[in-house]
């Protein structure tokens, strides 16, 4: 008898994840992760997993919800409070079945779940993850290659470069070129810029919408240091994008 899996954008993105998650355990310890974890991935997945019961009567797999437990274990720094890592995971799941235009979620999930623990409980960001750069480059060339996203990642890289440069050559501050290259950003670029479920549904709005993600993301690293910069930067251009499916 032959089974057959799909294999789809959430496949690939859960097996690079778990490839990242697992190096970020060894690099940091079983008892500094693992609990951070089980809450994030327990919060997304159970109440994803009732949520789909209710509507549909069926269960069905919880494959995004992992991956948005994944995001938000990851991302917040270690040894978080147990709530903030429990409000965020929920808050995610949430926006994903209540904040809707046309039955999609218009903000990524995780990162809607981020951005509100940050703005309630000043959580702090760490992406602890994406500590091998080398690995993150690697495994987001992979992503991009598989899911034909280069047309969102490749210009909102070239726009932050170009941003920072010209900034750099007027104020003399090399603080955003740095920044930007590190591999919490490239994190950012290559797996929640692509979400495909809130990302634009063309190449040309695709390219508009990353450009204006790396602005975002650069006035709020020089001009609002309170806030992570890729976070805040992905709720607000989620915004653009029911217009951006309209051009």
């Amino acid at each position: 008898m032959k089974f057959s899996f799909p294999i789809t954008f959430k496949t690939y993105m859960v097996i690079v994840l778990f490839i990242l998650t697992i190096v970020g355990i060894i690099k940091n310890g079983i008892f500094n992760t693992i609990p951070q974890l089980i809450i994030a991935l327990a919060a997304t997945t159970i109440l994803d997993v009732s949520i789909n019961y209710i509507k549909e009567k069926k269960f069905v797999l919880p494959d995004s919800a992992i991956i948005s437990g994944l995001f938000i274990a990851t991302a917040l720094m270690l040894n978080s409070t147990w709530y903030t890592t429990l409000i965020a995971g929920a808050v995610a799941i949430l926006s994903k079945h209540i904040i809707q235009f046309n039955d999609k979620h218009i903000f990524n999930p995780a990162v809607f779940g981020l951005f509100l623990v940050i703005l309630l409980f000043n959580a702090k960001i760490e992406w602890w993850a994406a500590q091998i750069t080398w690995l993150v480059i690697i495994l987001g060339l992979f992503i991009s290659y598989k899911v034909k996203r280069f047309h969102i990642t490749i210009p909102y890289f070239l726009t932050s470069i170009t941003i920072s440069i010209i900034y750099n050559l007027i104020t003399k501050n090399p603080i955003t070129i740095s920044t930007l290259l590190i591999s919490t950003n490239l994190f950012f670029m290559f797996f929640m810029l692509v979400e495909p479920m809130t990302a634009p549904t063309n190449i040309k709005c695709g390219i508009i919408y990353s450009i204006i993600a790396a602005i975002f993301s650069f006035l709020i690293l020089t001009f609002m240091p309170r806030f992570e910069p890729s976070i805040l930067a992905l709720v607000l251009v989620d915004l653009f994008v029911p217009f951006l499916n309209k051009i």
